[in-house]
C-alpha cells in the first residue's frame, strides 16, 4: 500500500493522469487489469507494452 502511495504521489507530481487514476482504482480495489481493447497512441500507432502505455 505505501508503495501505491509512493507511485500515486511521482505520478500526480509528473502529471501522469492516466496513471495516477489506475493507482487510485487500485488502492480502492475497483481495479481490473484486463483491458477491452487495443491501446493506441495519438498517432494511431499501437502500444504493445505496459511500460509505452505508462508512459503516454
Amino acid at each position: 500500500m505505501e508503495e501505491l502511495a509512493t507511485q500515486a504521489e511521482a505520478a500526480a507530481t509528473k502529471r501522469k493522469q492516466g496513471r495516477l487514476y489506475k493507482i487510485t482504482k487500485q488502492i480502492s480495489g475497483k481495479f481490473k487489469s484486463a483491458s477491452t481493447g487495443p491501446v493506441k497512441d495519438k498517432q494511431g500507432k499501437l502500444l504493445t507494452t505496459e511500460k509505452e502505455i505508462e508512459e503516454m
